[in-house]
């Protein structure tokens, strides 16, 4: 009997991976295929919806255990803990809109304050293997992760400005 238990918890262990998985690669197609949006000049990089509804889903798995835990008597602080881990970080990595402004780019930080890098402040311009871009300026570091819409609006854009045509690298 126990081995039935065991080959179908790893069946469900592979059902969680392979949905994983697809949702992932449809997440990482949509943001490749969907466009930028332009208003007032302003080009709007968003990121995909299923990201946000994957950042909901886990802020709201870490808002019910700290709820839970604050009906438990037992393991009242491990659940107030874990859910308060989970909330915290669902806040601090919630993704961000990149904005190509005609001076150069905003993102908003976690607190609410924006970040802003000037066109001619760029000092380097990093894409990594994974489809992330990262923009470096005095100070300041704007990241496109590969579930924005838009990535080759704002590659077009770099490649236009005359000094970064040659230090675009690929790590």
């Amino acid at each position: 009997m126990p081995a039935r238990t065991i080959r179908g918890a790893r069946l469900k262990g592979f059902f969680v991976i392979l949905v994983t998985a697809f949702v992932m690669s449809w997440m990482m197609s949509q943001a490749r295929t969907l466009a930028a949006r332009e208003k007032d000049g302003v080009w709007i990089l968003n990121v995909v919806v299923g990201l946000r509804i994957v950042c909901l889903a886990v802020l709201a798995l870490g808002l019910s255990l700290i709820v839970g835990g604050l009906r438990q008597r037992d393991d009242r602080i491990l659940l107030i803990v874990l859910g308060t881990i989970f909330s915290g970080f669902t806040v601090i990595t919630w993704p961000k809109n990149v904005e190509i402004l005609p001076s150069g780019l905003q993102q908003r930080n976690w607190y609410g304050k924006r970040k802003f890098v000037s066109w001619r402040d760029i000092t380097e311009v990093v894409e990594k293997r994974d489809g992330t871009v990262i923009v470096k300026g005095e100070g300041t570091r704007i990241e496109l992760s590969p579930y924005h819409v838009g990535r080759d609006t704002l590659l077009d854009r770099l490649k236009s400005i005359p000094q970064h045509r040659k230090e675009q690298s690929v790590r």
